[in-house]
C-alpha cells in the first residue's frame, strides 16, 4: 500500500482560492476593506468614542472573518468574530491599553507594536463553525505574523 501524504496545504490552498478566500487582498473583490489607524499613543476619550462610532458605521455588526494587513500588505493578524465591528474596535483599544480579557498581554503587545496605517479586510460568514474552519485553514496555508509570534498551542494554554 502506498504511503499517503499528510501535507494538506496544497488542497486547502486550492479550496480557499476556489472559494475566493485567497488571496487576502484589497484586489480580491470578495473581501471588504477599510483603512484604519491604530495610534502610537493613547487617544483622548473623545477620540476613542469617535472611533467606535466610525467603526460601527463602516463595519457590519455581523459574524465573519477578518484580516489585518500592514502597509506592505503583509498578513499581520487573521481572526473570526461574532460581531466584526466590535472585534475590530476591541483590537483598536488593545493597541494602546491592556484589556482585562488579554490575561497574558499578548494582544496588547502585538497591536501596540503594529500601530499606524493598517488595512482591515473582512467577509461575513453565517455560522461560528464556518468561521472556525476558514480561520484554521487560512492560518495553515498563510500564517499571520501574530500566529508566528504566538502559536495557538501556547497562547491558549494557562
Amino acid at each position: 500500500m502506498p504511503k499517503q501524504s499528510t501535507d494538506l496545504k496544497e488542497p486547502i490552498s486550492r479550496f480557499l482560492s476556489e472559494h475566493h478566500f485567497l488571496p487576502i487582498s484589497v484586489k480580491n473583490k470578495e473581501w471588504t476593506s477599510l483603512d484604519i489607524v491604530h495610534p502610537s499613543k493613547e487617544p483622548t476619550k473623545e477620540q476613542v468614542k469617535d472611533y467606535r462610532k466610525w467603526i460601527h458605521e463602516k463595519v457590519p455588526n455581523e459574524g465573519g472573518i477578518y484580516a489585518y494587513l500592514d502597509s506592505k500588505t503583509s498578513l499581520l493578524y487573521f481572526g473570526k468574530a461574532m460581531s466584526l465591528c466590535d472585534r475590530i474596535y476591541s483590537h483598536y483599544r488593545v493597541s494602546f491599553r491592556k484589556m482585562s480579557g488579554d490575561k497574558k498581554g499578548i494582544w496588547h503587545k502585538f497591536f501596540s507594536a503594529n500601530h499606524g496605517q493598517l488595512t482591515v479586510l473582512w467577509r461575513k460568514l453565517a455560522t461560528d463553525r464556518q468561521r472556525i474552519m476558514i480561520e484554521e485553514m487560512v492560518e495553515e496555508v498563510n500564517q499571520s505574523q501574530f500566529d508566528k509570534l504566538y502559536p495557538r498551542r501556547h497562547r491558549n494554554s494557562k
